[in-house]
């Protein structure tokens, strides 16, 4: 029963079978593999039926149809559920987001950087080509006009390998102390000059959010293409993502703010951002997933 496991997770079923026994054996609840997967089959079958498809005969290609279809639906309403009366202009929609997302009644604190503290490592290292890509003389006249958590999220991105090995360890300086608790900012950088970057991300990874751990930013650019049916969900939840992604990471880097060498552990986990330092019966696991685990638990 891990073979099912093994495809959805895209992992070798030998080895999802190890590692199944091997959890087993440590919790001693076996046969766990038989019940998820029993859960996996009946859940699909419930969501097809949901669809008006047949579970016993439907192809793949009309379940696929059949979900472009519902997501269609779906957007369309939290289009204009959000005040995104056009849902296929993408300025609209991300302006929209914005608004959303600053009014809506959900934990949005995270502990970050503060914004002090930002402005000071980027003056130390600046961001050179960001600064001649947004027209500035000067790093201190990009600091005073643009926000200090936008320029980390998107030099993050866009500056070369050099700078961001240097930016990163520069992180080992900071202390509790340069840390603050604060809402997280989610911004759409409508101007012309951001369209660049947008058009960039949007080749690259085919996205146009970037978010920033440490600085508690989300960051929307500008789409180099007009918005499509679906751009509205797709976009909502990968900023909702995100912010669940920041508030995981504050709560690691908060329960770290009395170790000794706080900043060099800082740096570490930015720069090995798939560091495993979780181990349960010689299994290593992310620190989201533990997030994610306690956070499900009843209060």
């Amino acid at each position: 029963m891990c073979k099912i496991i093994a495809e959805l997770s895209q992992t070798d079923e030998q080895l999802m079978r190890e590692t199944v026994k091997r959890l087993e054996r440590s919790c001693g609840n076996p046969d766990v593999d038989l019940r998820l997967s029993s859960d996996i089959y009946g859940h699909t079958r419930m969501k097809l039926r949901a669809l008006g498809l047949d579970p016993c005969d439907t192809k793949s290609k009309e379940l696929y149809q059949a979900l472009i279809n519902l997501a269609a639906r779906h957007d369309n309403f939290l289009s204009k559920s959000i005040g995104a009366q056009d849902g296929t202009d993408a300025d609209t929609i991300f302006k929209a987001i914005a608004k959303y997302i600053k009014r809506a009644k959900i934990p949005k604190s995270a502990w970050v950087i503060k914004s002090s503290s930002a402005k000071r490592l980027l003056k130390q290292t600046p961001p050179k080509n960001l600064k001649k890509a947004l027209g500035y003389r000067s790093i201190d006249s990009m600091i005073k006009h643009e926000r200090p958590a936008a320029l980390v999220a998107v030099a993050r991105e866009f500056e070369p390998a050099t700078w961001q090995q240097k930016f990163t360890d520069s992180y080992k300086k900071l202390a509790a102390r340069d840390f603050e608790m604060k809402s997280i900012e989610v911004v759409y950088l409508q101007d012309k000059r951001w369209r660049e970057f947008g058009k960039k991300l949007a080749t690259k990874r085919r996205n146009n959010i970037l978010h920033s751990l440490e600085v508690g930013s989300i960051i929307m650019l500008p789409l180099p293409i007009k918005a499509r049916s679906g751009t509205t969900l797709v976009s909502l939840l990968t900023v909702l993502d995100h912010i669940n992604a920041i508030r995981s990471y504050s709560t690691r880097t908060k329960f770290r703010n009395l170790d000794v060498g706080f900043g060099k552990g800082l740096a570490h986990d930015l720069a090995y951002k798939n560091d495993k330092d979780i181990y349960v019966s010689g299994q290593a696991i992310d620190w989201r997933v533990i997030h994610r685990y306690f956070g499900s638990l009843n209060k």
